[in-house]
């Protein structure tokens, strides 16, 4: 019985992957295909971050770096340490999600499900830009309002250029001034004249 319902759930993930696997990338950090320490889990931030409402800053920095897949180089990501709470055990841990130690085969796709995400991601590429919010609204008391766009961005940096080096990863986080950007802090860093727009002109970023 209990091979059965294996062989079930692991066919439902083949079919997540195969057939609903696109939308996953719609959103937030796209799909995410761990290969260790057991191949392969699919960590979905459309599911996590859009369909539960879970914020960035809950997982990045402190459990997850920005980079994608930089956790499973570490020497300590094992599922001996997500049972002690480290990386997706801190939440699940049976209370906030299900334990890392049951339901196994929710997660751990095997190799099939992973060599089947890989086919579907060539046919389907996600396209980096659709990997983070679109843009934010700033509004300044002091100057008229600031568009950023996640997108725009997105097309010559990658997450882990601002984040969180830069910029907080919760909204609203990063208390910005003028006259840090003119000292190379914030939008500074790359508005400088030379790797981007000059700071100083105005007009570009700030409404009116």
């Amino acid at each position: 019985m209990k091979q059965v319902r294996l062989s079930l759930l692991f066919s439902i993930t083949m079919l997540v992957v195969t057939i609903a696997g696109p939308a996953f990338a719609e959103s937030g950090g796209g799909e995410i295909y761990f290969t260790k320490p057991l191949k392969s889990v699919l960590f979905s931030h459309k599911l996590h971050a859009d369909d539960l409402g879970l914020t960035c800053d809950m997982c990045h920095m402190k459990l997850f770096d920005m980079q994608a897949l930089a956790a499973q180089e570490k020497p300590d990501f094992t599922m001996d340490s997500l049972y002690k709470g480290k990386y997706c055990g801190a939440c699940h841990d049976g209370k906030m999600a299900f334990a890392s130690n049951t339901q196994c085969a929710r997660c751990h796709g095997g190799v099939k499900a992973y060599q089947a995400a890989m086919e579907q991601e060539k046919r389907n590429p996600s396209p980096k830009a659709s990997r983070a919010p679109k843009a934010f609204v700033y509004k300044p008391k002091d100057a008229g309002a600031v568009t950023f766009s996640h997108e725009s961005h997105l097309q010559s940096l990658a997450c882990k250029d601002c984040h969180s080096g830069l910029f907080s990863m919760k909204k609203g986080g990063s208390k910005m001034k003028m006259d840090a950007m003119y000292s190379g802090g914030f939008c500074g860093k790359c508005h400088n004249g030379k790797i981007a727009g000059d700071i100083m002109e105005c007009p570009k970023c700030h409404a009116k």
